[in-house]
């Protein structure tokens, strides 16, 4: 404790063993540094708190996280209209970061706030200059009601390196007239009221602050041509397991970099006038991936390219403005395709907007018209 450390993992294969050596080896994953701050077993003797709503113990109506003791805003009870109270950690030093790493408060927590009433996670931090404590600052808020518990995850990265203490800060005003809060039957607390200012209040457990590991992932955008010119505002999606995590766009220069913990991810980029492109990466901890991508503009036809149909489903005996009907396509070189086609209700009959194609067969409307051919 309070000493700078790193921690290896160190694997051994010697060839001199009876059974030598090849085995599958070993795999770790999703590694962090926790640093456990409170889960009030003890009495939560570092912390302190402001007009004696918060306490901490144990808590037969609202059953604690896990284990026998948390902190609650009055347990057992609901809590006073129109009083605020905060419950205070003691001093914090927290560590310093480097560009790979972030920090996190976690804890967890289940909550019910009538009316106004909110609930806020604040923190203060210590001017290494003058030695003076700043204002408390929020952090996160809650209002409304989550009767079940759940972990929360605030990232303080910013506050690296600084002295600071944590508040959960609890706020009863009591302005509201919203009638009935409680509607879970897990205790006897939660239930109707019509009393608009009072609920149960706020309960959490299990304080901890978390050093995550990242990767770095980079690159540039360019279009796939002679030029190789920079595409700006491209769309670059992440997807993790076919959930999508992140989305950013290029910079002017095609430039794009985005900061994401350790695994294998889809990345797919998109931009109007271009071909769509995707590839799977291996983002490795503080590893720097560099990921660049060129795009295929899509090219229209060529003007002097014929267009020709070679059948229609069910052709109108009367062609008519803004009616759509089935045809099969053959454009130049490229190879068949069913779509639909448009009479657009400004222009004449028989005159259609010509299509441009890529070449796998992907057709978009063009500014260019044709005359159907019978």
């Amino acid at each position: 404790a309070g000493r700078k450390v790193r921690i290896h993992f160190y694997h051994s294969a010697r060839a001199d063993y009876p059974y030598g050596s090849g085995g599958s080896g070993w795999f770790i994953d999703d590694v962090e540094t926790v640093i456990h701050i409170e889960d009030f077993e003890s009495g939560g003797n570092d912390w302190t708190t402001t007009n004696e709503i918060w306490e901490i113990g144990s808590s037969t109506e609202v059953p604690c996280y896990e284990r026998d003791n948390c902190a609650g805003t009055v347990l057992n009870e609901t809590y006073p209209p129109d009083q605020s109270s905060r419950l205070e950690s003691r001093i914090f030093e927290l560590p310093e970061l480097d560009e790979f790493e972030e920090l996190y408060l976690q804890f967890w927590q289940l909550f019910s706030y009538t009316g106004k009433d909110y609930g806020q996670v604040q923190i203060q931090v210590k001017d290494n200059q003058t030695g003076v404590w700043g204002k408390w600052k929020e952090i996160f808020t809650n209002t409304g009601e989550k009767l079940d518990w759940s972990e929360v995850e605030i990232d303080i990265t910013d506050y690296a390196g600084k002295e600071v203490r944590f508040g959960f800060y609890h706020a009863a005003n009591g302005s509201s007239t919203v009638n009935g809060l409680i509607k879970s039957s897990a205790t006897s607390l939660f239930q109707s009221s019509s009393d608009s200012k009072k609920g149960i209040g706020w309960y959490i457990d299990d304080i901890s602050l978390s050093v995550k590991i990242l990767a770095l992932l980079t690159g540039t955008v360019t279009e796939d041509s002679s030029s190789g010119s920079s595409i700006e505002g491209a769309s670059i999606v992440v997807e993790l397991d076919n959930e999508v995590i992140a989305v950013m766009k290029t910079l002017p220069n095609g430039f794009f970099a985005l900061y994401l913990p350790p695994d294998n991810y889809r990345i797919t980029i998109r931009k109007n006038g271009y071909e769509e492109a995707s590839e799977t990466v291996k983002c490795g901890a503080k590893e720097t991936v560099t990921s660049d991508i060129q795009l295929k503009p899509i090219i229209p036809i060529n003007p002097a390219e014929k267009l020709v149909i070679h059948s229609i489903s069910k052709p109108p005996k009367k062609i008519k403005r803004g009616k759509k009907f089935k045809v099969t396509l053959k454009v130049g070189k490229y190879s068949k395709k069913k779509t639909r086609l448009k009479i657009p209700k400004k222009t004449k009959p028989r005159k259609y907007y010509l299509l441009a194609c890529t070449s796998s067969g992907d057709c978009k409307v063009a500014k260019r018209r044709f005359r159907v051919k019978k």
